[in-house]
């Protein structure tokens, strides 16, 4: 687990160095990310990983192929792209890559609107690879998919997949975000700390919904996963000063990566209730992991507004 933490260190590094002016930017990047609460996290460190892993790559390659889309070697890159995305997608939940991928994308879209389809056109017929590797890609979830769906659970209720019914600790909570900014020491006595503070102030204040888990309202932290939330104060300013940064359009399809996915994984959305419709999402139960997604976009803000930092003249820093 640690050398593959490591490597995926190392892809954010060749990520900055793809996306940022300065190389210290990238270091900065690959520091944080050595950093992540997500490198401690015991309790789903395999998954995150596994989630996360080709993220880097993923998002490199597209920037190669958006920058030299005029190029015939373009093409190789966007093969690339979905070489990459396709290998997560076989391994641990594919309903977490399948959607992180289509927010990117959709916000992609958005950005460039009919342009988007200007760059890919051109370059269709050199993208046979991509063709075969959707196809094995699609026909193995098929067949994850008909292999699942043809299990009989009995009447066992917790082996039935009902989003009326899902836990807490499937979702981010609210109160989770506090994992961010304090130490974890903290967390200990928080649930204590907290529901006796909600206790005293009444159940039936309307601020209090976002701490409302059907039909209660309580303080609530999964220490297990608490960790995903730490990414530093450092990291957490510098993603602030990429978020507030005027005339700068990568800000808004980096928030709202971060933003999607982490209001996706949140239990007082619902979004799941709309998602569980969907192939293959109606088969899980668990949102908690999209997060590592959102967090990996702070990440990368941050590193984003490092590299705005050492844009500055050294004078007025």
């Amino acid at each position: 687990a640690i050398a593959s933490y490591l490597v995926l260190a190392g892809g954010m590094f060749v990520l900055g160095r793809v996306l940022f002016e300065h190389r210290l930017a990238a270091v900065h990047l690959f520091l944080v990310t050595l950093d992540a609460g997500m490198f401690l996290d015991a309790s789903h460190s395999s998954q995150v990983d596994a989630i996360v892993f080709w993220m880097p790559w993923i998002v490199a390659a597209a920037v190669k192929f958006h920058r030299g889309a005029a190029s015939p070697r373009a093409a190789w890159y966007l093969n690339a792209v979905i070489l990459f995305a396709c290998l997560p997608t076989l391994d641990q939940y594919p309903h977490y890559t399948l959607l992180t991928l289509a927010v990117g994308t959709g916000l992609y879209v958005a950005m460039l609107r009919r342009d988007a389809w200007t760059r890919v056109r051109p370059h269709l017929l050199r993208l046979w690879p991509a063709a075969l590797v959707l196809a094995v890609t699609a026909f193995e979830l098929w067949t994850v998919k008909g292999t699942i769906a043809g299990y009989k659970p009995s009447f066992r209720a917790d082996l039935i997949v009902n989003p009326k019914v899902f836990g807490e600790t499937g979702f981010v909570q609210p109160t989770a975000l506090i994992g961010s900014l304090l130490p974890l020491g903290f967390l200990a006595g928080f649930e204590d700390l907290g529901n006796s503070l909600l206790h005293a102030m009444g159940r039936k204040r309307w601020w209090l919904y976002p701490l409302r888990v059907g039909t209660v309202s309580r303080a609530f932290i999964f220490r297990l996963d608490e960790l995903l939330f730490v990414v530093g104060f450092v990291a957490l300013v510098l993603a602030l000063v990429f978020v507030l940064r005027k005339g700068d359009r990568r800000r808004i399809v980096w928030t709202g990566f971060a933003l999607a996915l982490f209001l996706v994984a949140l239990q007082q959305t619902r979004i799941y209730y709309l998602l569980f419709r969907l192939p293959l999402f109606n088969v899980f139960r668990i949102y908690f992991l999209y997060v590592v997604n959102a967090v990996f976009a702070v990440l990368v803000m941050s590193g984003y507004g490092m590299d705005a930092y050492l844009q500055v003249p050294a004078s007025d820093r």
